[in-house]
């Protein structure tokens, strides 16, 4: 269905005269990406809507997207599987935000967020073998994904030791940026696998 579309919005912008023929498989897979980025978007949006913690998928949002898309991480193989981890991942973490005890918030906001901003900052960016990367692409995705992690623990632990108000919401960052941690950890254990078995 996804590349359905995709090949028939290519087809489109081709027809406009947006694209070139010769580039078609690059716009479909593009779009590809971007549909299901925006499914994924609107179904944890949805999700917290239903479970009235909107703010929660907004947060959730802020705090894993961006930093992802340079960090990396393991990725499913197919857009359906993507979806769903990526759904299943969010009502994790949206379950263990509303059934931490709230005296739990700020010790556990800033152990995560610091072993988590440790982890990625140590390890980012984790490649993928689909979509292997230049040295100067390498580089900048390394420091890009160091800010973000800087600016994200800075932010979650500013939140719980200043704000104390903003705890839940700071509780909910530091799970999307665990996410964020345990996702380069699976895709860097399921590489070590793979060097193992060959």
């Amino acid at each position: 269905m996804l590349e359905f579309v995709s090949e028939k919005a290519a087809d489109w912008l081709i027809a406009k005269g947006a694209a070139k023929r010769e580039d078609r498989d690059i716009y479909v897979y593009g779009l590809e990406l971007s549909f299901s980025t925006l499914f994924s978007v609107f179904m944890i949006l949805l999700l917290s809507l239903i479970f009235s913690h909107i703010l929660y998928g907004f947060i959730y949002l802020l705090f894993m997207f961006p930093i992802r898309f340079f960090c990396g991480g393991y990725h499913a193989k197919t857009y359906l599987n993507c979806n769903l981890c990526t759904n299943f991942l969010f009502l994790a973490a949206l379950a263990i935000a509303l059934l931490t005890p709230v005296g739990l918030y700020l010790p556990l906001s800033i152990g995560i967020s610091i072993l988590s901003g440790i982890y990625v900052f140590s390890h980012t960016p984790i490649e993928n073998a689909n979509n292997p990367m230049t040295e100067k692409k390498l580089m900048r995705n390394r420091r890009i994904s160091r800010f973000f992690i800087i600016i994200q623990c800075t932010l979650i632990l500013l939140g719980v030791l200043l704000f104390p108000q903003t705890a839940p919401y700071a509780y909910m960052a530091s799970l999307a940026t665990g996410v964020v941690a345990i996702l380069m950890l699976v895709a860097k254990l399921q590489k070590q696998r793979e060097e193992v078995k060959a």
